[in-house]
């Protein structure tokens, strides 16, 4: 399995958070980068490329703030 750290994304309210994704699996992870508790958690929904990760991430980050 290969982890990717792909772009970052924000929310609606302007919170950036930096995006994860393993490719074998389609698991896509979120991280606010502001912070140093921040904990990797796992989006809703698998992605088959990059692009699918990061729809991912804007979605579920729409409803974190």
């Amino acid at each position: 399995m290969t982890e990717r750290n792909l772009s970052s994304v924000e929310s609606p309210k302007g919170t950036s958070y930096q995006v994860k994704w393993h490719d074998k699996g389609g698991e896509v992870f979120v991280k606010r980068k502001t912070g140093m508790m921040s904990t990797w958690r796992e989006c809703r929904g698998r992605a088959h490329s990059e692009g699918d990760a990061i729809d991912v991430a804007r979605r579920f980050v729409r409803d974190l703030d």
